[in-house]
């Protein structure tokens, strides 16, 4: 098995899904609001818009998605776990330019643990829920997704991105420009620590060109367009690598 990564980012911000409390309004229950805009480096990340990838061809970005799971508030050392599943279809949010700069908005139930010191969430799902079927939850819940389990690989897709690059730099995208970047299996999860200041409305940005280029090391596109069919162990190097980026493609910028 390859061991999860665990990445710890320290700001002064509360950050991602999960119950973070807030200030003293008498009642020991408090819900967050959060919004994550996704964004191309500096501009709106908009569905099907022309984007240059870092290589410079045109490419566009058409659907993301992915689950988050073990979303816990951490205090003195203890993590006492809010939510277990989330699946997010950020692009449904970011269909138009209106819709991008809005963000993709998302509330989470009560919880009564304030004065936290973190939050603590996973990008993806854990062994434990990975190892069952859509068929063993209700409707209800996020895991009951077939579309979102390969079974091919005997596993959830943590997280999508999908597209079409300009391969041949005709202006056209043709068939075989497809872009399909699955990340699945437990090669994908990603764990993210962060520090929090105890406020309950987190705006975030996710920035998708991060995720294709990171500390000058550009995703090779052309080599792998597609991460779905076989976990050979190029794709599982892919899978690792832009597993690794999306961790740190993240950020706060309000919280």
């Amino acid at each position: 098995m390859i061991p999860m990564k665990r990445f710890s980012f320290y700001f002064a911000f509360v950050c991602l899904i999960g119950l973070v409390g807030c200030g003293d309004d008498g009642d020991n229950n408090t819900d967050v609001d959060l919004n994550i805009k996704m964004q191309y480096g500096d501009d709106p990340l908009v569905m099907y818009d022309a984007l240059t990838y870092p290589d410079g061809r045109t490419f566009r970005i058409t659907d993301v998605k992915g689950y988050f799971s073990e979303i816990g508030l951490v205090k003195d050392g203890a993590t006492t776990e809010i939510k277990d599943v989330v699946f997010f279809s950020l692009g449904d949010a970011h269909s138009d330019l209106d819709e991008a700069q809005n963000g993709f908005d998302f509330s989470l139930p009560e919880t009564g643990v304030k004065d936290f010191d973190a939050l603590t969430f996973n990008i993806g799902i854990t062994d434990e829920q990975n190892n069952t079927l859509p068929a063993d939850y209700n409707s209800s819940n996020d895991l009951s997704k077939a579309s979102e389990y390969w079974p091919n690989w005997e596993s959830y897709i943590y997280f999508k991105i999908e597209g079409n690059m300009d391969f041949d730099e005709d202006g056209d995208y043709e068939n075989g420009e497809n872009v399909v970047l699955h990340l699945g299996t437990e090669s994908a999860l990603r764990n993210l620590v962060i520090d929090v200041d105890g406020n309950n409305s987190i705006e975030m940005v996710l920035d998708l060109e991060k995720v294709f280029s990171n500390n000058g090391e550009i995703y090779d596109m052309e080599a792998m367009p597609t991460i779905h069919a076989s976990l050979s162990d190029a794709a599982l190097r892919n899978i690792n690598q832009l597993s690794d980026n999306l961790a740190q493609a993240f950020t706060v910028t309000k919280s």
